[in-house]
Parts: structure tokens; C-alpha cells; sequence
């Protein structure tokens, strides 16, 4: 379950099971990083997700939470997957 207050829509690149590759960094590692962890790692992605990594630091999203994401949940907390940032 999602945890937190919602906050604004913000758009992701790539799905969560491929955007791990994207920068280096493997799932396995990611699935250790904690909410803060992946709030900076979220931030690094894009210039223009970097005002929305506090979505997945207030829900509580750690990495292991996070490889398990889907379209849905990603809405449940603000996010929504459209097109490359």
C-alpha cells in the first residue's frame, strides 16, 4: 500500500522493471535503496523529474517497492508514464 499525502501528477520515462538500466544501475542494487535513496536515484534520471522525487519519499517508496511498481501505483502516488523525459 501507498503511504503519504498525494501530491501533483508527474510524468516517468520508462517503465520502473527497465529504468533501473537506464543510468547503471542494476535491480539488484536498487532493490537495497531506501525512500531517500530512491528519491535521489528518481531525481538523477531526468532534470525534469528531479521536483517530483519527493513523491517517492513521502509514500515511503523504497527500492524493492519500487521494482514492484506499476501504472496504477505509480498514479496512486502522483505518477503518471508518458512519453521520454
Amino acid at each position: 500500500a501507498v503511504r503519504g499525502a498525494a501530491r501533483p501528477q508527474v510524468n516517468l520515462a520508462a517503465g520502473t522493471q527497465y529504468a533501473a538500466m537506464d543510468i547503471g544501475v542494476t535491480t539488484e542494487a536498487l532493490a537495497k535503496f531506501d525512500d531517500k535513496q530512491v528519491a535521489q536515484w528518481v531525481a538523477n534520471l531526468s532534470p525534469k523529474l528531479r521536483p517530483f522525487a519527493y513523491n517517492f519519499e513521502v509514500h515511503q517508496i523504497d527500492g524493492e517497492v519500487f521494482l514492484q511498481l506499476d501504472n496504477a501505483m505509480l498514479m496512486e502516488i502522483g505518477v503518471s508514464l508518458v512519453g521520454a523525459c
